[in-house]
């Protein structure tokens, strides 16, 4: 928690500077002719502003009350890849393998959510070209979640903080995306591993409890 309260700190503290220090200078110069340096500082404003925003509506959207019910995994990814096509370089090939019957029984929009994310990081991974995979499949009692990329890998050291709230390696973005699957995973009562060698590629495996059981 007091990691997660110091990280929310930081990161709303900077655009709210940023802010700050815009609104002081335009303060100064409102009687200034430079109607071109002014309209810039309305944009850093403008911009700092959604910064600040996006913090805040990711740990809402990870806080908000669930809605689980039973629904069609693959219904549901099919959807999440397509929401995303237009953000996948065309040097990335997306590869899903679920069975059509393949049913949860979760929050929906929560499991697209963490889905969306662990995608998007498999995506970023291979550096606009590579192979990214997508697959379920029942083991027991459980639905077996994998996403795969051919990418970078991640680094030893780094893996048993991926999870940590503000943890990232990416110049931009909060780190708050594994931090949110990791919890999402949590609440609908499963597991969530990652197997990475650095060169030649990343593994998330997601357990969670099959419809009904």
């Amino acid at each position: 928690l007091g990691t997660l309260v110091f990280g929310v700190a930081h990161e709303l503290n900077n655009p709210l500077s940023n802010i700050s220090t815009s609104c002081q200078i335009l303060k100064e110069e409102v009687e200034d002719g430079d109607v071109e340096f002014r309209r810039e500082l309305l944009a850093q404003i403008d911009a700092e502003t959604d910064r600040a925003r996006d913090v805040v509506r990711s740990l809402l959207e990870y806080s908000r009350s669930k809605e689980k019910r039973s629904f069609s995994f693959r219904r549901a990814a099919d959807e999440t890849i397509r929401f995303m096509r237009v953000e996948i370089p065309a040097g990335v090939n997306i590869k899903t393998g679920i069975p059509e019957d393949l049913a949860l029984y979760g929050d929906r929009q929560m499991i697209q959510q963490a889905i969306l994310n662990l995608v998007k990081n498999a995506v970023d991974a291979v550096q606009g070209e590579g192979e990214v995979s997508l697959r379920a499949f029942r083991d027991d009692g459980d639905v077996v979640i994998e996403v795969a990329d051919n990418g970078a890998g991640i680094a030893r050291e780094r893996l048993a903080k991926i999870f940590d709230p503000f943890h990232t390696s990416k110049e931009k973005g909060y780190g708050l995306g594994l931090f949110i699957v990791g919890n999402i995973v949590d609440d609908h009562g499963g597991t969530i591993s990652v197997d990475s060698t650095p060169g030649q590629g990343t593994v998330f495996t997601i357990k969670l409890p099959a419809e009904g059981s």
